[in-house]
């Protein structure tokens, strides 16, 4: 299983979201790393259909998936 967690730096969600992320994941016994992506540019974005941050994926799949998916850094 491979988890992310996608983030602009200084986002103030990003470190509660991986600390849920892990909570979860520790009460299904379930022990993969966590990757954590920070997005720096417009660039980044886009190439990685980065909606928003945080943005939580396991195995490439957004746990959140949006209708719209415009790449920003928001």
């Amino acid at each position: 299983m491979r988890v992310e967690v996608l983030f602009v730096p200084g986002c103030p969600n990003y470190a509660p979201a991986v600390a849920r992320v892990k909570k979860i994941l520790a009460s299904e016994s379930l022990t993969p790393e966590v990757e954590e992506i920070p997005i720096y540019s417009l660039e980044e974005a886009r190439a990685l259909t980065f909606p928003g941050s945080p943005t939580v994926r396991i195995n490439g799949d957004d746990v959140e998936p949006i209708e719209t998916s415009t790449p920003g850094l928001a």
